[in-house]
């Protein structure tokens, strides 16, 4: 499974703001729901 880049600076936006794991999971599943 390939992310887009854009996908990992989120991820690391939520890491720095401090985001649970489940807010990042709920952010990349829905981007890459939004692939399809």
């Amino acid at each position: 499974m390939s992310l887009p880049d854009h996908i990992f600076q989120i991820k690391d936006f939520l890491v720095e703001k401090g985001f649970p794991d489940k807010i990042e999971a709920v952010v990349i599943l829905g981007s890459g729901l939004g692939d399809f």
